[in-house]
């Protein structure tokens, strides 16, 4: 933290998988309550580079998202692609949805469990709507045990690229 004419800067230096570290820097104005977020990354390749493997993923999540929700909601889902245990495709669903989250989104994670454990919480809202399809506690637990399984793994994987 450096202190500079009433203006007080923090720099965090953020790991992200097989890219330099990045910079952040945080500056707290007086006249900004809640203060400005500004990213600065030295040489343009780096910054590329990052952006793009943070929209690829984010892509990837996207179309995870609508897998999941098409999946959670057809009246007749393709058992092919089931393990024969509902419990346990709750939770490598939300493995793979954590993972791909905590790596596409620049959020820290407790704000990405929330958001994911309230898309599992629509998901079952949903199928109470549903004629075919039934609600249960036991699947949003097995949701948010696949979350932080999930965020986990990320972040050991990213963290070990290092």
């Amino acid at each position: 933290m450096v202190e500079c004419a009433g203006l007080e800067i923090r720099y965090t230096v953020l790991p992200y998988r097989g890219f330099e570290s990045l910079l952040l820097r945080q500056s707290t104005r007086p006249s900004t309550a809640r203060g400005s977020l500004g990213l600065f990354i030295q040489g343009s390749q780096t910054m590329s580079r990052w952006i793009h493997a943070l929209r690829l993923w984010r892509g990837v999540l996207v179309l995870m998202l609508g897998a999941v929700l098409y999946l959670a909601l057809a009246p007749n889902p393709p058992q092919s692609g089931t393990l024969g245990w509902d419990k346990l495709n709750h939770v490598l669903a939300f493995v793979a949805l954590g993972s791909v989250a905590r790596l596409g989104v620049v959020r820290p994670w407790p704000w990405i469990a929330t958001a994911l454990l309230g898309f599992g919480g629509l998901i079952e809202l949903l199928q109470m709507l549903t004629p075919t399809r039934s609600a249960e506690w036991a699947d949003l637990l097995a949701d948010a045990l696949g979350i932080a399984i999930g965020l986990m793994l990320a972040t050991w994987w990213r963290d070990r690229a290092l």
